[in-house]
């Protein structure tokens, strides 16, 4: 608006200049005019042309200076016409030029304002979206709640296990001492009738030997001394075989207590007895007499192999030699006892350099734990172990094996039994959690498709109108113009347009008319 002012006060002081230079123009003409007509009185009177000649001479200089004067001026106005023009030439391209721009930006306006519907719609979309977003937050929330609960329910659970685990260890320490002691007994009172029935199959036909012998000399009593020397002869044989059973006895009642394999058999019933209350399944959880192969080729052969979850695993060895705790427990001299401890500890600790040797952690098919389990299935020869020797428990530790007694293993198998259990939870939690992943995703698609079938939707419907009101509503609709060329062209056709459409159109056309 300021630059079409801006020419307008242009053009109005061109025309005034212009306008200026004209009307100096006639005045100069007139004075010529007047300046003519007197040269031609003075030439009608030549008595007053030669008075009036330098009067002429002046105004022809004057005229033709003025003239010049003109031709300047002029000069001047057609140079401030050009530059006008110019002027206004340039304000006529500046004015296309923003006509041009005017309907550029216009068309701009036009693609925002379609622009800022989109984003409207987005907008919307979004609103929707966020909306569901906090239904979702909301509902995770409350999952997280109900998570938490079940959390802190778990951990109550876990503190009651721990309190039964403390209980059962208490009473698992008691059953095994009445077991220990009880198995100890029954071998013991088995040891002594096996030894009794075994003396007495040896030493029944020397006492039938000996009632014979005795009923001989009672029979012989009077005969001469050869006979004599015969009997004595008969009974230095029979103390020698006597003392000779005696050995035997003794010997066997040695071979029973020092049997390796026998202890070792029943360190590995205690042992299973132990698992089996553990909670802990064999095949699964844990496994027995397994093979393996060290890096030398040899073959090893633990006692039991735990598994952890994880994919970790523990070897528990069950085969420490208890022969000084039996010679303790059987003796009742305090100096003797103390000798047999210290062969006890030393026995111990013999299986520890022995069970570091084999590495059972470096056996390449299991993946062990930095140590190994020792267990010694007597308790009260695991607690008085500890008590003469504090420094037994570290001693093994940096052998990298750990000594463990039946209540210290159940212990341990129950938080095993217990990491198990966790173990299966997580799985199932994680299982669960990618169920639902898979269901909000499945949702999202579903919704997704939803809204742009409504969206299909919404614009079919808009074309179905629209080709409706075509077909039905207005002046001149296509029903009423088929339904005239019918009539009009008297046109008989075995099937006709539908009446109530027919009457539709019409009506919106009579209505269109009025």
């Amino acid at each position: 608006m300021i630059e079409l002012n801006y020419i307008l006060i242009s053009v109005i002081v061109l025309i005034t200049s212009v306008v200026a230079v004209l009307i100096t123009f006639f005045i100069q003409k007139n004075k010529y005019s007047k300046v003519i007509w007197e040269w031609e009185e003075l030439k009608s009177n030549q008595s007053v042309r030669a008075i009036e000649n330098q009067n002429l001479t002046t105004l022809n200089k004057e005229l033709e200076k003025n003239i010049n004067d003109l031709k300047k001026n002029i000069a001047v106005v057609q140079t401030k016409y050009e530059k006008e023009s110019n002027t206004l030439s340039e304000l006529k391209q500046s004015e296309h030029f923003y006509k041009n721009k005017h309907q550029v930006l216009s068309e701009e306006n036009a693609k925002n304002q379609k622009a800022l519907l989109l984003l409207n719609e987005r907008l919307q979309e979004f609103h929707q979206a966020n909306q569901q977003l906090m239904q979702t937050n909301d509902q995770l929330l409350q999952d997280n709640v109900e998570l938490k609960t079940h959390n802190d329910h778990l951990h109550l659970k876990i503190t009651e296990h721990q309190e039964e685990i403390n209980t059962l260890n208490q009473k698992f320490k008691l059953e095994f001492e009445n077991l220990a002691n009880k198995i100890f007994e029954e071998k013991s009172n088995k040891f002594i009738d096996q030894n009794k029935d075994n003396m007495n199959v040896i030493l029944n036909p020397f006492k039938e030997q000996i009632d014979a012998f005795k009923k001989k000399v009672e029979d012989s009593y009077g005969k001469e001394s050869n006979e004599r020397q015969a009997l004595k002869t008969e009974i230095e044989l029979l103390r020698k075989m006597n003392l000779q059973i005696s050995e035997e006895a003794k010997n066997l009642t040695k071979a029973l207590k020092g049997d390796a394999k026998k202890q070792g058999d029943w360190g590995e019933v205690i042992l299973d007895s132990v698992l089996r209350k553990s909670g802990l399944r064999e095949g699964f959880e844990y496994f027995t007499q397994l093979s393996f192969d060290n890096e030398d080729g040899q073959k090893q052969r633990p006692d039991v192999v735990i598994h952890y979850p994880g994919n970790k695993q523990v070897v528990v060895d069950s085969k420490v030699s208890l022969n000084a705790y039996d010679r303790f427990v059987n003796t009742d001299d305090l100096q003797q006892q103390q000798v047999e401890v210290g062969l006890h500890i030393k026995a111990i600790k013999s299986h520890i350099d022995e069970l570091n040797e084999r590495d059972y952690q470096s056996l390449p098919d299991i993946k062990s734990l930095d140590y190994v389990l020792m267990f010694i299935p007597i308790e009260p020869a695991f607690l008085i172990a500890l008590q003469q020797d504090d420094s037994l428990w570290d001693y093994a530790y940096n052998k990298k094996v750990v000594i463990v007694g039946p209540t210290t293993l159940m212990s341990t198998l129950k938080v095993i039994e217990e990491l198990w259990r966790n173990e299966h939870q997580q799985k199932n939690i994680d299982e669960v959690i990618k169920l639902a992943s898979g269901i909000y995703n499945k949702a999202r698609l579903f919704v997704g498709t939803l809204v742009s079938l409504q969206k299909k939707i919404s614009s079919t419907n808009e074309e179905v109108d629209k080709a409706m009101n075509q077909l039905t509503n207005g002046k001149g609709n296509l029903i009423k113009l088929l339904n005239d060329m019918k009539e009009k062209g008297n046109i008989k056709l075995p099937n006709s347009l539908p009446q109530n459409l027919v009457e539709e159109s019409l009506e919106s056309d009579n209505n269109s008319l009025e």
